[in-house]
């Protein structure tokens, strides 16, 4: 089944107090895998773990990992001896002067320094609860990709199948156009040569030695094998069927641009270029498949 590049995750809960919400964002990228982790200082021991089980379960795009608390501000981030010294300073200094303490405790409580208490390592159930929370995210972007390959499955099809449709048309143009050619070379040599003078053997000679150069039989075929075999990886189970049809899309290009150049026929240019437009569609397509 073909799945997406793209996909969002988000999962979030509480531990001893402390909000944590983890975000993962996908997007398709060329060089494969991308990763980005952003971890705050405390959660750096999870990175290897994490940037493992992504490159495992997700395999490729840019791919953006974000850990944050919400409300790290708890007690247990709080610099007890710290604020306890401040309390007794200040408090002395507001009695000295007979200032109102009543709020004095509250007001520490709220400076920076306080809660730039020297971080403690988190601890295995900390580390669970924090897998549990990554584990959650890709199971939601894994859905969120298979549901757009779907969408991605349609709409790819759909241009194939347009492309196999102007083909044939083109290879019906393709009987047309050879028997024009003859008609036009014929009236051409009767313009020099009268036809009673013309010698008809050797006029099919010419007229074949010239169709050998115009003939797009071959790519014709090739490109009909090519959406064959398109047809055939976008149902297979690959895990990866990106860079697969991102190869036989280059191929298909190359027998289009070949059949337009050779054809040198104004209805099959027509053609040609509708088969470039819907290529270019796929071509949109499979850059985001993974």
């Amino acid at each position: 089944m073909l799945h997406s590049m793209t996909g969002f995750g988000k999962a979030e809960g509480v531990f001893n107090r402390t909000s944590l919400v983890l975000e993962i964002r996908s997007l398709n990228s060329a060089k494969g895998l991308d990763l980005n982790i952003k971890l705050p200082s405390r959660y750096r021991a999870l990175e290897a773990d994490f940037r493992n089980e992504l490159a495992e379960k997700l395999m490729r795009g840019k791919i953006d990992l974000s850990l944050s608390q919400k409300n790290g501000a708890d007690l247990a981030s709080i610099n007890i001896p710290l604020a306890k010294q401040l309390y007794a300073e200040f408090k002395a200094a507001a009695d000295e002067v007979k200032a109102d303490s009543s709020q004095l405790f509250s007001a520490i409580l709220q400076m920076p320094e306080i809660h730039a208490a020297v971080e403690q390592e988190i601890s295995d159930e900390e580390m669970k609860f924090c897998q549990q929370l990554m584990d959650k995210a890709i199971q939601q972007i894994l859905g969120f990709r298979e549901k757009e390959g779907e969408s991605i499955t349609k709409d790819v099809q759909l241009r194939v199948d347009n492309i196999a449709s102007l083909l044939q048309q083109a290879v019906e143009e393709d009987k047309r156009r050879l028997g024009d050619i003859r008609t036009k070379m014929l009236e051409r040599m009767e313009n020099f040569i009268s036809k009673e003078k013309i010698d008809a053997n050797r006029f099919e000679q010419e007229v074949v030695f010239y169709l050998e150069k115009l003939d797009i039989n071959e790519e014709i075929s090739r490109l009909g094998a090519h959406l064959s075999l398109f047809n055939e990886i976008l149902k297979s189970n690959d895990n990866q069927l990106g860079r697969k049809l991102n190869f036989v899309t280059q191929e298909m290009g190359r027998e289009i641009n070949t059949i337009g150049s050779k054809a040198n026929d104004f209805s099959i240019q027509k053609l040609v270029v509708g088969m470039k437009d819907e290529l270019e569609k796929i071509k949109e397509q499979t850059n985001n498949i993974l």
